[in-house]
Formats: C-alpha cells, structure tokens, sequence
C-alpha cells in the first residue's frame, strides 16, 4: 500500500519564518521600550522626591525665621567641594573675610545660604558647590553650626566644631545641576525669597537624552513669617 505524506513547501516556510521575525522583532521593540520608560520614570522619581526634599527644607527654614538672622552670599566662582576629603575648598588668593564681609544685597543672587530659626541659637547653613575631582557634579551642603566665631566664613569650616560634619543633600544617584536665591523686601518685617533649584540623575537611559527631558527644575517664592506687633 503507497503512503502519502504531507509537509510544507518552501514558499510556505519562508512566509511563517518572516511572520515570526516580525512578531519577535515588534515583541522586543516592545519590551525594550518598557523597559527604557520604567528606568527613566525610576530616575526621574528618585530625582523628584530628593529635589522635593530639598525645597521644603530651605521653604520650613525660611519660613521660621526672622529675616535679621537670614544672610545670603556669592561664592560659587571661588569654593568647591572636595569629594575625598570631604572639606569645602578656597580657590587661591580669595579672601574670605572680604566675601563673607557683607550679604549679596537685594535682588542679587547667591548659592549660600545662612539661617538662625526663630527660638534656636544654631545657625543653619545651606549652600550649593562643584566638586574637586569632578566639576560638573554639583552638590548641595548643609551644616549646622552653634556659634560663628570667625563670621559667617565659620559655617563651611570643617576645621571649627569638628563634631559638626557636612551633610549632602543629594544622593549619588542625583547631581545638582544649579542652585541659586534672590530676596526682595517687602513693605512690612518679611522678605519675599526666590529659590531656583536644578537636579538630574546621574545615570540616564542610553539613547534617550534628545527626547526627554532629563534634568528635574523646581521654582519656589517663600516669604518669611515674622510677626508684626499692632
């Protein structure tokens, strides 16, 4: 008895090969793209909640202080941050007591930040530096400090208090791209604050810097919150 037996032609081969290539290639387009979309909402999210951070800090800061104890200064062109030891760095031949002699006046914009909150006699300083070792990571400092002994050039001076480190605000995944604060006065005892803050991640999607938006801006007016005596 002659068996018959039944397979595929070529052609037909050739067709279902190309219909899976395509499924699969439109399959990985897919997950990549997942994939790529939930890496950069995990950065932007870690990118947002510390620049949300940061923001309220200096809005409660401000907030709770008399605008006698709030001193801003200039000193980005000349102080950066040393990564390795840790210490805020003074560009040769800058004096100190000259910069830290006066406060940016009003409208001017400065990248520190110097507060007494009201009932406390610590000073709270804030301030926004480049690194040493790498220039286009910037970082965002606070310390906090009893007394000023040498003046508000005291408060990043790792070399007075010692028991009081720096803290950094933003975390290694997050760089701090601008920092900047401006103040005008306002008729009555408070001052209305400008803050204008930039953070992006460190670590970005490759292939994707031309179509989103990497780095994360937040824009805040405070105003001090002193009482007024009728």
């Amino acid at each position: 008895m002659r068996k018959t037996f039944k397979a595929f032609s070529l052609v037909e081969m050739l067709l279902t090969l190309g219909i899976m290539s395509i499924v699969m290639l439109i399959a990985t387009q897919t997950l990549n793209t997942i994939f790529r979309v939930s890496a950069i909402t995990q950065f932007k999210t870690i990118t947002k909640n510390e620049i949300g951070f940061s923001v309220e800090l200096i809005e409660r800061l401000l907030a709770n202080s008399n605008v006698v104890d709030v001193f801003l200064f200039s000193t980005e062109d000349v102080r950066e941050y040393n990564e390795t030891t840790g210490d805020i760095e003074t560009s040769g031949g800058s004096d100190l007591g000259v910069i830290y002699g006066s406060a940016i006046e009003n409208g001017a914009k400065g990248n520190e930040l110097h507060i007494r909150p009201y009932g406390y006699s610590l000073w709270v300083c804030l301030g926004y530096f480049n690194g040493v070792d790498n220039p286009e990571q910037g970082y965002l400092l606070k310390r906090t400090v009893t007394e000023l002994p040498e003046g508000h050039q005291s408060c990043f001076d790792t070399n007075y208090d010692t028991s009081r480190p720096l803290f950094i605000l933003n975390s290694d995944e997050v760089k701090v791209n601008d920092f900047s604060i401006s103040y005008i006065k306002s008729s009555n005892l408070n001052n209305v604050f400008y803050l204008d803050l930039e953070m992006e991640p460190v670590h970005w999607v490759p292939g994707s810097s031309g179509t989103i938006q990497r780095s994360v801006v937040r824009q805040a007016i405070i105003t001090t919150q002193g009482l007024t005596w009728y």
